[in-house]
């Protein structure tokens, strides 16, 4: 019985150390994106169209499971506004939902037999209805007229370059076994 328990505490910390990792490049990586877009001239931009909030999140939940993923999906945005302001107040709760998507359906299908790029693409797609219809839901209740379908998609158009650094990165660090959890 001590055994198990053992095991299974050892196990939890795992888990809580590697989401803490997770959560803490989730919010470092913005910073660097942002400070690459100001000295490029692109100033919110350039994180906006790397996304770099959500390679962490795919990696760890690729690596884990879909509650870890989730959870760092919740909590990077969350603590990176908490110290930072960004994401937006404004954008906050739509990046929120997409990046506990991004953990939690990359979790879901990590285990399958399908290629690591086609499951990445699957989540993507995915996710990214889902934060189109979060944004134009928001709009009903906000009252907002300014939201419409096109102002939903123009986010997709802009994210095309997070979508192939994801599409290139996240499998290298998938398979990389020096890190394993």
């Amino acid at each position: 019985m001590e055994k198990s328990i053992n095991k299974n505490t050892h196990t939890l910390l795992k888990y809580a150390s590697a989401i803490g990792v997770t959560t803490l490049l989730a919010v470092a990586l913005p910073q660097v994106f942002h400070a690459f877009g100001v000295f490029a001239g692109m100033g919110g931009k350039f994180g906006q169209m790397f996304m770099p909030m959500y390679l962490p999140v795919l990696i760890l939940a690729f690596r884990t499971n879909a509650v870890a993923g989730a959870i760092a999906g919740i909590l990077s945005p969350i603590i990176s506004h908490a110290i930072s302001g960004m994401p937006a107040p404004s954008m906050l709760p739509l990046i929120a939902v997409e990046l506990v998507c991004f953990g939690l359906f990359a979790g879901l299908i990590a285990k399958t037999k399908m290629n690591i790029v086609a499951k990445i693409f699957v989540v993507q797609i995915l996710c990214r209805i889902l934060r189109i219809a979060a944004t134009l839901i928001l709009g009903v209740f906000m009252s907002d007229v300014s939201i419409t379908v096109t102002a939903a998609l123009s986010g997709t158009l802009l994210a095309v370059p997070g979508y192939i650094l994801q599409l290139l990165a996240v499998p290298y660090f998938v398979n990389l076994r020096r890190f394993d959890i």
